[in-house]
């Protein structure tokens, strides 16, 4: 039987931009790329690799996301789809409002 890694997170599918995304929110947050991959429990350049679609951080998909604050899956559950779905709402305050959303998730995993 195969080994599974004991830091295996299942997620759904990721999206196609991912390497964007990560980018992106990596540099928001005024992260180099070496500290991003210390919280993340990766290499500098494993980073490099994912922000260059060189290869996908499926193990680390859960990780990222609770560092970053964002989704990389393709699946959006109805909180999130209602925040994306407010006319008028700058994308600034959209990412505000999933990051705020996401953090009161993990806050209540963490209680129990």
């Amino acid at each position: 039987m195969a080994k599974v890694s004991k830091d295996y997170e299942p997620v759904a599918a990721m999206v196609p931009d991912y390497g964007d995304r990560i980018r992106l929110r990596r540099q928001a947050l005024g992260l180099t790329q070496e500290e991003f991959g210390a919280k993340v429990g990766a290499s500098a350049s494993a980073v490099i690799a994912w922000e260059k679609y060189r290869s996908r951080p499926t193990r680390r998909q859960g990780r990222i996301e609770a560092v970053l604050g964002i989704s990389l899956s393709d699946e959006l559950d109805p909180a999130e789809q209602a925040i994306l779905s407010i006319p008028n709402l700058p994308p600034e305050l959209q990412d505000t409002f999933r990051q705020m959303y996401r953090e009161s998730l993990q806050g209540r995993r963490r209680a129990g």
